[in-house]
């Protein structure tokens, strides 16, 4: 079951609820001033930004850059992907460039491609960054992922 609070932020259960309405006041966040529904409400904006306008594509993209296109405090930004995402602001975007990544080696046209150029279409700016993440978020290597599906690339 999802549940929905009034700034739109989405829930699988009440205790992932609670553990985000938590996680904002932690011991490292204490004195930060954030309080939840702006931390809602910033989580919100990050979502419809990095989905719409896919900003993690630019490969130079930083945490202070993200925050201004968002017209929020780089600080809360961070806290807000701490928090929500479990993840620093680094993982977090590549994590949505490999996201992108698997969406675009599954269209067949896409096949013309080498899979490093999809890679940099994605936001990695180098073939050892693309490998280095895309294992530690599939636990595989890019063509291993690939053999597995029985995807042929350029």
């Amino acid at each position: 079951m999802t549940h929905s609070n009034s700034s739109g932020a989405f829930f699988s259960s009440i205790e992932e609820k609670n553990k985000m309405y938590d996680a904002i006041k932690t011991p490292k966040y204490v004195k930060s001033g954030l309080n939840q529904e702006t931390a809602i409400e910033i989580h919100k904006l990050l979502n419809e930004a990095i989905e719409k306008n896919q900003l993690f594509t630019n490969s130079e993209l930083t945490l202070v850059e993200l925050a201004e296109s968002l017209e929020v405090n780089p600080n809360y930004l961070s806290q807000v992907i701490n928090t929500f995402e479990e993840k620093n602001f680094y993982d977090y975007i590549n994590s949505k460039r490999v996201e992108l990544f698997l969406k675009l080696v599954a269209i067949p046209e896409n096949k013309k491609y080498t899979i490093l150029s999809l890679a940099f279409d994605c936001g990695f700016n180098s073939k050892y960054s693309f490998n280095k993440h895309f294992k530690k978020i599939t636990n595989q290597t890019p063509s291993e992922y690939l053999n597995s599906l029985k995807i042929n690339f350029s």
